[in-house]
């Protein structure tokens, strides 16, 4: 039931390729608490249930804890045989604060050097050499990643067949970037020097910055400046234009943007294609649906471009925030004829989901972090929570 379930929900795109793609079936084995006395042996062995030749392993580390979540009056013989799980605050959902930077394949290559028992009764912190170890694989992957020669050629990955691109601050780095692409979004709050002025920036070519912190540093600007990424990443595709959108690695907050871009510019399928009413999200069409007119026919301080962007100065300023959210989500809306899931909101948990597998498939670090997809969720569903306060406070 549980496989149908998954099957019929999309999240995995093509069910044939994975198939093909296992050697061995899959075999969980857990590690849970109450463990905590055979924790030792179960590091030890972990190379063992790594390598294992009759299965591919997946180990499972339950973050709940089992037990009663009230006080029960009849005795303990009695009790149902479908207790429930306490679940302990925080010991899954900061991952990424607790992992350290690992992800599973940086684990996978490097897990000797990581578990290894070489300090064993040593008078030493062993958290300190585990941290060592740990930021060290991090480095080394996330330099391999990167292109060890200083290029900007292996620090980036096409989406699709979309024009969009995901990478990490390298790929952004000028001048190098102008000879692949088009237009660059920068989702992070730091920028190269020859990227803040536009006399730097060559003739033709676009760049915005979206000012977002790292991780939980961030409060709310991924969700204030999405409309306005949202909207330069749309209207430079529908012109043909190759666009880069990047972070710091590539893994989280630019990923978060292009899957926003993924849920509404294109059919949630591989492969992934560009709907074809793309090409009407132009400069032109949005001013006119801001403005009621095409903005070079503002008086003013609103007629001055921004020139590294594209985009009007007075423009800018009203894709920012809720307000920025509401209107260019009714713009594509209506550019694009696209359809409200249950008539609420154009994204939901599940399509933002199976927008994150689409993405995946071409970029495999992609991994946005749980405050992430929950920043993401809201921008898509806060209009819904708007509307139902608005009918609680009208009744």
């Amino acid at each position: 039931e549980r496989v149908r379930s998954l099957y019929d929900s999309g999240a995995v795109v093509n069910p044939a390729r994975l198939v093909a793609t296992m050697r061995l079936p899959l075999r969980p084995f857990w590690v849970v608490h109450g463990d905590e006395e055979r924790l030792g042996d179960r590091v030890v062995n972990m190379n063992k249930i790594l390598r294992r030749e009759d299965c591919l392993a997946v180990v499972c580390i339950s973050c709940s804890n089992f037990g009663l979540a009230r006080q029960q009056i009849s005795p303990p013989e009695s009790l149902s045989a479908t207790q429930p799980f306490q679940y302990v605050p925080g010991a899954s959902d900061d991952h990424e604060l607790w992992s350290r930077g690992l992800d599973p394949i940086v684990f996978r290559d490097n897990a000797d050097k990581i578990l290894c028992e070489d300090n064993a009764g040593l008078e030493i912190n062993l958290d300190d050499v585990i941290k060592a170890r740990i930021d060290k694989a991090v480095a080394a992957a996330a330099s391999h990643r990167d292109g060890e020669d200083g290029s900007s050629s292996r620090c980036y990955d096409p989406i699709g067949g979309t024009g969009i691109f995901v990478g990490t601050r390298r790929s952004g780095r000028p001048p190098l970037c102008w000879t692949m692409f088009d237009a660059i979004l920068n989702v992070t709050n730091v920028e190269y020097d020859d990227m803040t002025t536009a006399a730097t920036i060559p003739r033709n070519k676009f760049y915005l910055q979206m000012p977002v912190a790292e991780g939980k540093r961030d409060r709310n600007d991924l969700e204030r400046y999405m409309a306005a990424g949202l909207a330069f990443v749309s209207i430079h595709v529908s012109a043909g234009r190759r666009v880069l959108v990047h972070c710091a690695q590539g893994r989280d907050r630019s990923v978060a943007v292009v899957i926003a871009c993924i849920v509404t510019l294109c059919e949630l399928q591989d492969p992934l294609i560009l709907r074809p009413k793309v090409k009407d999200l132009t400069y032109v069409n949005l001013c006119q649906f801001m403005f009621g007119k095409y903005q070079d026919d503002l008086d003013g301080e609103n007629k001055e471009m921004c020139s590294q962007s594209g985009l009007s100065e007075a423009l800018m300023t009203k894709l920012v925030g809720r307000p920025g959210r509401k209107l260019v989500l009714e713009w594509m809306e209506k550019s694009l004829g696209l359809q409200r899931i249950n008539d609420e909101c154009l994204a939901n948990k599940e399509t933002l989901r199976i927008a994150l597998h689409l993405v995946v498939q071409h970029r495999e670090v992609a991994s946005p972090t749980r405050s992430t997809m929950q920043k993401l969720n809201r921008f898509f569903m806060s209009e819904v929570h708007e509307l139902l306060e608005n009918k609680v406070n009208l009744g």
